[in-house]
């Protein structure tokens, strides 16, 4: 083999050692985005539940007859919604 046949080969083996680094580095990232990505929606989705159970408790609280049933009827459909998110 020539030596500039050599230092091709020697020059492409860099360039994909380090497209490989970057590629598993931007893996990396993607996989801890998407980790933090999961914990966000759950915290935002507990503390959503939680808001729907205490309103629900307030409505019942407050409004009663048929108008209270089909408002708590309501949230609850749509807490539902929210656990099956």
């Amino acid at each position: 083999m020539s030596l500039p046949t050599i230092l091709s080969l020697k020059k492409s083996g860099e360039a994909l050692y380090i497209k490989h680094v970057v590629a598993s580095q931007m893996a990396s990232q993607k996989e801890n985005n998407l980790q933090k990505t999961k914990e966000t929606v759950e915290e935002e989705i507990s503390a959503l539940k939680e808001e729907l159970n205490e309103n629900t408790e307030i409505l019942e609280a407050s409004v009663q007859g048929k108008f209270g049933k089909q408002a708590k009827k309501a949230i609850e459909t749509e807490t539902e919604k929210v656990d099956n998110f």
